[in-house]
């Protein structure tokens, strides 16, 4: 019953204009999480550190030391769009509008003592990106948890395989910079968590190329922006109805 009321509620809002359904952890999104303990007792700066699973790239930087590491975490498998009720009722042409990223947690700690690191004086610097986008950064440690759009680049390979109902990972990247004195802990505790929300819809505005900005139903092209119904070339705007070639600007229905 619920299942059907819902579904007639989405029908009645076609109507009234774009369909929206955000996915996200109460559908059964999962979290983007991890932690991971690095030894710094012994290590030398420059030389990749084993953690667990993990390879940590470091690199000599003025006063101190930056550790990077990657993970690639599930977003969707196969059997998610089976499983989550809001795919089958949004149906196969509900494409991806936009993926929000709740960012609850970068932390970074003495993995022994358990004690936060202070990031006034025991860290340089810190981020953490998603698919090549950073998502936030030392500044907004104690703000968190925030929320950020995924996009361009880093949203595309996300919105083709989910457009597809295809499975889709995604790339987090944790970065710190760590000063030489005071010296660092024996083991260094990083800590991430990255909620997604997906949301899927009919309707609405285009998608917008590298740079570009898409209006209603168009396409944008690398660095052009696209009218209502327009798509635009390489660095071109299209009017009203019109198609901008490379470089060119469409008028309205040109």
């Amino acid at each position: 019953m619920k299942r059907a009321l819902a579904l007639l509620g989405a029908v009645l809002a076609v109507g009234c204009g774009p369909v929206e359904f955000k996915i996200g952890e109460k559908e059964g999104v999962p979290t983007a999480k991890g932690t991971v303990d690095i030894p710094l007792g012994t290590f030398t700066c420059g030389q990749p550190i084993q953690a667990d699973k993990y390879t940590i790239t470091t690199r000599v930087i003025t006063g101190g030391c930056e550790l990077t590491f990657n993970e690639t975490v599930s977003l969707l498998t196969a059997e998610d769009y089976k499983k989550i009720p809001a795919f089958d009722s949004a149906g196969t042409t509900a494409l991806v509008k936009r993926v929000e990223l709740e960012v609850r947690k970068l932390a970074f700690s003495d993995a022994v003592s358990m004690m936060a690191l202070d990031p006034a004086t025991q860290v340089l610097d810190a981020s953490l990106s998603v698919n090549g986008q950073f998502v936030v950064d030392k500044s907004k440690l104690a703000s968190l948890p925030t929320t950020v759009t995924l996009a361009g680049d880093a949203l595309k390979p996300v919105k083709d395989a989910i457009d597809g109902r295809k499975p889709v990972s995604i790339l987090v990247q944790a970065l710190v910079s760590i000063p030489n004195m005071p010296t660092p802990p024996a083991k260094l505790r990083v800590a991430y968590e990255v909620q997604p929300t997906i949301v899927i819809g009919t309707g609405g505005s285009g998608t917008g190329g590298s740079g570009g900005s898409a209006g209603t139903g168009g396409t944008a092209g690398t660095g052009g922006t696209a009218g209502t119904g327009g798509t635009a070339g390489t660095g071109g705007t299209a009017g009203a109805g019109g198609t901008a070639g490379a470089g060119g600007t469409a008028g309205a229905g040109g």
